[in-house]
């Protein structure tokens, strides 16, 4: 059962995201941010309730739409937005921008290509397996990734090896237009996992504490050796696939009846309907929040744009 304590933190972590997100919103509509957005609205949940029970030499893996799994993890939200604005202080120089964004003091590695982790993650949770440390990596990836064949092969050497490993399903039912229904034959993703001897469960990923609860099973069982886990998360984003996406393939009424379940505005309504989160606290938090955004602004746009040479740092080798 989670305690009244870890109640708030879980829902300070999707408050923050959720906040940072808005703000990326107005700043994108104003032109501070290059190229296109893929926002996380909606799946807060998903990345605070796993990522809280994570530590610094986790590895976590993501995708696109990574500021969520980033900020929940640990990473700074200056230099994660410095880098969204394409600037030199970001994380990464500004050579990754919104969609690859890698922050090695938490061990978070982002990329835009559609099952792009399933390799990585096998590799470093054997890393970690031979070491002996207790620690253990983790993927979140998309329902468009999830028929993808690199994730059967994941789940085959992660059965095989009892390697430590979480696989999060993040099913916002949507591959940007394509419906999990026309993509992905019944019984669903989690119970494939049966097929090859691992761990898995499907969790409502509108319920925090269920995404909470899962997730601590899940990595006590990876902690212990006891191998991998699947998680296939329901969820909804609440924005376009993308920023100035027209959502053609959604209706209205759809998107209207998700946001009334707005998992963000039902946990503060519980938190404080339990008498766990007041109006003062609720408010402070969103002072404090949006203090820290205003900061991260701040700091991104003092950031200067970088040098041509910039494209040559971090690379193992150039031909000259």
């Amino acid at each position: 059962m989670i305690d009244p304590e870890k109640q708030i933190l879980l829902y300070k972590s999707m408050f923050r995201i959720r906040r940072f997100e808005q703000k990326c919103i107005q700043l994108y509509a104003e032109g501070f941010i290059p190229g296109h957005i893929h926002l996380y609205i909606g799946q807060e949940p998903i990345a605070s309730g796993v990522c809280i029970h994570l530590r610094d030499p986790d590895f976590v893996f993501s995708t696109h739409r990574a500021h969520g799994h980033l900020l929940a993890k640990g990473a700074r939200m200056d230099k994660v937005l410095a880098e969204v604005f394409g600037r030199e202080w970001g994380y990464n120089h500004g050579k990754g921008g919104h969609m690859h964004v890698i922050a090695t003091d938490v061990n978070v590695y982002a990329d835009g290509i559609v099952g792009g982790g399933f390799g990585p993650v096998v590799g470093t949770a054997l890393a970690q397996k031979l070491q002996k440390n207790g620690d253990l990596s983790a993927y979140f990836f998309g329902d468009g990734a999830a028929n993808q064949g690199c994730l059967y092969e994941a789940m085959n050497m992660a059965s095989l090896w009892k390697l430590p490993i979480l696989l999060i399903l993040e099913d916002n039912l949507y591959a940007i237009s394509t419906h999990t229904e026309i993509s992905t034959a019944k019984p669903g993703l989690s119970a494939r996992a049966k097929a090859f001897g691992i761990a898995g469960e499907k969790i409502d990923g509108y319920d925090p504490i269920a995404v909470y609860e899962a997730g601590c099973r899940a990595v006590d069982r990876a902690r212990k050796g006891n191998g991998a886990t699947l998680l296939e998360i329901t969820t909804y984003r609440l924005r376009g696939h993308r920023e100035g996406d027209p959502q053609t393939y959604r209706s209205k009424e759809e998107i209207a009846m998700w946001r009334k379940k707005d998992p963000v505005k039902a946990f503060a309504k519980t938190l404080e309907e339990n008498g766990l989160l007041s109006k003062d606290a609720h408010n402070d938090m969103k002072k404090e929040i949006d203090e820290e955004i205003e900061k991260a602004v701040e700091y991104a746009l003092r950031s200067p744009f970088p040098d041509v040479e910039i494209a040559l740092k971090d690379v193992f080798g150039v031909e000259k």
